[in-house]
């Protein structure tokens, strides 16, 4: 049997991973999953299976070829800087470019700066820089970037004072309770749990010590 090439691995590895939130008011339209951060560092820490970064970066298909040159050409290019930047500032762009079977293509995401970091997500115009560059399938993979980006950027709830609006296709990394704990004037008051607490500051529902784990909206 065949085996399979490392992009392949790399992407089973992040589609076995997918989290779920549990809640009944999300937004038509938002996210419906997530890959958590902490399994993404877990992909390219050298751990998965014998996968290592070097593999992925170097895979020999023939869309990664395609989209990022011989395998010979790519191990000129491939060197401690490259490997710290991607397990840092372009992990979670590297991490969707494999989801969507194009991480051929991280050389230009990274030689003009596009990646996901905070609450920065990407839009058309962040590709204007690529209509130089003789992209395959161009748009299809433009598009599927867009919507793919809130699976993989997840915001960090943080605590405010005042109303904060977020995105509909946002999604919020928590499990609601099925039933609420009351009602307040506006709506209904229903308690949450955070399905990773990675997704929350440290002084998020905060009311003393120790720190709660459970929060209401």
């Amino acid at each position: 049997m065949e085996r399979a090439s490392p992009c392949t691995v790399a992407f089973q590895f992040l589609e076995d991973n997918e989290v779920k939130p549990i809640s009944e008011y999300l937004p038509p339209g938002s996210a419906s999953f997530y890959v958590p951060a902490r399994k993404i560092r877990a992909l390219f820490g050298n751990n998965i299976d014998g996968l290592t970064l070097e593999n992925i970066f170097l895979c020999p298909c023939m869309q990664c070829e395609k989209d990022g040159g011989p395998v010979q050409e790519r191990e000129t290019h491939f060197n401690k800087l490259r490997e710290e930047e991607l397990r840092g500032d372009y992990a979670l762009i590297y991490a969707l470019l494999i989801y969507i079977h194009r991480p051929g293509l991280i050389r230009k995401f990274q030689l003009y700066e596009r990646k996901l970091q905070g609450t920065e997500y990407l839009n058309e115009a962040s590709f204007e820089v690529f209509h130089r560059e003789q992209i395959d399938r161009f748009h299809t993979m433009q598009r599927r970037v867009l919507d793919t980006q809130y699976n993989f950027l997840v915001r960090k709830l943080t605590t405010h004072s005042d109303i904060t609006t977020i995105s509909k296709k946002e999604l919020l990394p928590i499990k609601e309770d099925t039933k609420p704990k009351g009602e307040g004037s506006f709506a209904e008051v229903r308690c949450f749990e955070f399905q990773d607490d990675e997704y929350r500051c440290r002084n998020f529902g905060e009311v003393g010590l120790p720190l709660s784990r459970r929060f209401t909206i």
